[in-house]
């Protein structure tokens, strides 16, 4: 009998009439069997899709491999492998009272996952675990006998349409959830304010209330969710509380009169494209726990020409301040880089040039092809510790000398270039896949520390050549990373001699 499907990093487990999916990224939830058969469809059909695609395998060889059977022109899929791990057991029936349990053959549920238990209408109350932190997007859209829901806790992230179409709700204008905003009709005018004791405002709450010109925020809030204001046009005032701790992705997007932005100390996230598009924003005071400034997190925003960095951040991804002000200013002049603070957010097309990162930055942002990548030589200065995803990708670097307090080496960071030989410093703590991949002069990689980690696949080598040396301490992450991967990718291992 089987023991568990995958697809991907995902996995379903099916114990005591539980399904139990395992999303790869520590989400761990319970879902129907139509859920789980959803799940194996998906990745089926997209297996199947990128046979033909990649694999050039005409239509009806790629189904039938993938388990698709032929009726009435169609490929259909009947024969799922998630219904046979039940085996000889029974599956739980979806309907009157469910109690979740806290845990599955050792698996602590911390979360509902999206889709989990859509259109199961014979559902009238479910009773949560404790620790569930992540309703996610329809998690029970269509329950329409669904009244009510205990244990809800006060920090649970709800994503959007998580409880549409069920009875909980009693058509108000504002709909509340336990301790969360779950909903307020778009056709909401003036100013919003939010009860006290509201710990959450769940994904697209209030997204596209157009009418809208000020919230009032609770003092507890925690979690304002994913395009929860999105397209709040008119909405110019925004007072966060100091206990707001994450605001999710496009969260505030294209809220164009919005014009100053002040964020709370204890926030330590803040998700991509939160602010793009708020045209109208001159000035932002970040967080100083924030570590990732996320991706176009200020693009479009035209008027914004003043933002601190702070000593906190370790990486910003691309396109972060792509259409502001700031980055406008930069394109105009005759500088052939941008710095923000102690970063270097861009440089212009350096076609054959010299790059000489200037003393005192200590990050190199994700660049993602926004320029010519055409640098032939790069310095870098001692105090640098950050080099983000695709800095000198496909450049026509030959060597490159890497700082002593260098931490970080992102994506793609030297793919495709020309170096022949590299010594990563003791410093490094994470070498990211793909940074050293396709590089087809490189010859041998020095690994002087002992915890560097080399996440895969950062490093391959081809057969028509020399295998790449990776010269590292024995039992370091950089001599298991050679060892598991050392005949796949053409890798040899040679022990570091310490003195």
């Amino acid at each position: 009998m089987m023991t568990c499907v995958s697809f991907w990093k995902e996995k379903i487990l099916f114990c005591d009439g539980w399904f139990l999916y395992l999303d790869g990224k520590g989400n761990h939830s319970v879902i129907s069997q139509q859920c789980a058969r959803q799940l194996e469809l998906k990745y089926q059909n997209y297996q199947a899709s990128m046979d033909m695609g990649r694999g050039g395998l005409p239509k009806e060889v790629a189904y039938p491999a993938r388990g698709f059977r032929c009726v009435d022109g169609k490929y259909v899929y009947t024969d799922y492998d998630v219904d046979k791990l039940i085996g000889t057991g029974s599956v739980r029936p979806v309907e009157g009272v469910m109690m979740i349990p806290e845990e599955i053959m050792g698996i602590r549920i911390n979360g509902i996952a999206r889709r989990a238990f859509e259109n199961e209408t014979g559902l009238v109350q479910v009773i949560l675990p404790d620790g569930i932190s992540k309703i996610d997007e329809s998690a029970f859209e269509g329950c329409t006998n669904l009244r009510e829901i205990t244990n809800l806790s006060e920090d649970v992230h709800i994503g959007a349409d998580a409880f549409k179409n069920t009875a909980l709700f009693s058509g108000q204008r504002i709909e509340y959830l336990g301790h969360a905003l779950i909903r307020v009709e778009h056709s909401f005018s003036g100013i919003l304010k939010i009860e006290e004791g509201t710990t959450s405002i769940a994904d697209c709450a209030l997204q596209g209330c157009a009418k809208l010109e000020e919230v009032l925020f609770p003092s507890d809030l925690r979690i304002i969710g994913r395009a929860a204001f999105e397209g709040c046009v008119k909405l110019k005032r925004i007072r966060l509380p100091q206990s707001l701790q994450k605001i999710e992705a496009s969260a505030f997007q294209d809220c164009e009169k919005l014009t100053e932005l002040v964020l709370p100390q204890k926030m330590d996230t803040i998700g991509e494209r939160a602010f793009a598009g708020c045209r109208a924003l001159e000035r932002v005071e970040l967080p100083d726990g924030i570590r990732e400034m996320k991706r176009a997190l200020f693009e479009g925003c035209g008027r914004l020409n003043e933002v601190h960095i702070p000593d906190s951040v370790r990486r910003i991804y691309p396109k972060a301040f792509e259409g502001t002000g700031l980055f406008a200013h930069y394109l105009e002049s005759e500088d052939e880089e941008l710095y923000l603070d102690q970063w270097l957010i861009h440089y212009k097309g350096f076609d054959g040039k010299i790059l000489s990162v200037k003393e005192g930055t200590i990050g190199i942002a994700d660049l993602e092809f926004l320029t010519a990548h055409e640098v032939s030589e790069v310095h870098f200065p001692d105090s640098l510790q950050y080099i983000g995803a695709d800095t000198f990708r496909n450049a026509s670097l030959r060597r490159i000398d890497l700082p002593e307090k260098l931490l970080y080496i992102g994506q793609s960071a030297f793919k495709g270039t020309k170096i022949k030989e590299i010594l990563i410093p003791a410093s490094v703590d994470i070498v990211e896949k793909w940074a050293f991949q396709s590089c087809e002069e490189l010859e041998k990689i020095t690994v002087t520390g002992s915890k560097t980690n080399i996440v895969w696949p950062a490093v391959s080598g081809r057969r028509d050549k020399e295998p790449i040396i990776i010269s590292a301490p024995v039992h370091s992450p950089a001599a298991e990373y050679c060892e598991e991967y050392g005949a796949q990718y053409h890798l040899s291992f040679q022990p570091l001699r310490q003195s």
